[in-house]
């Protein structure tokens, strides 16, 4: 009884703590790509972006439309 207690006490850490990191999220379109340089112009919500701070980019991309008969 002590163990799934204390297991159950576990879990409920972890979760509590996992849902404290969330990550900043914006759209933006790239104004100009040089080298190792990007220039990002986002729409808003770019107070939760610090200097020197890692990002993740993910490229929407376009598909062909497929024709049918």
């Amino acid at each position: 009884m002590k163990r799934i207690i204390a297991i159950m006490a576990m879990v409920m850490m972890v979760a509590g703590g996992a849902t404290a990191v969330s990550a900043a999220s914006a759209r933006c379109v790239v104004v100009t790509a040089e080298d190792k340089e990007l220039v990002l112009e986002c729409e808003s919500g770019t107070d939760d972006f610090q200097p020197g701070q890692e990002v993740k980019l993910r490229v929407e991309r376009v598909r062909a439309a497929i024709e049918g008969c």
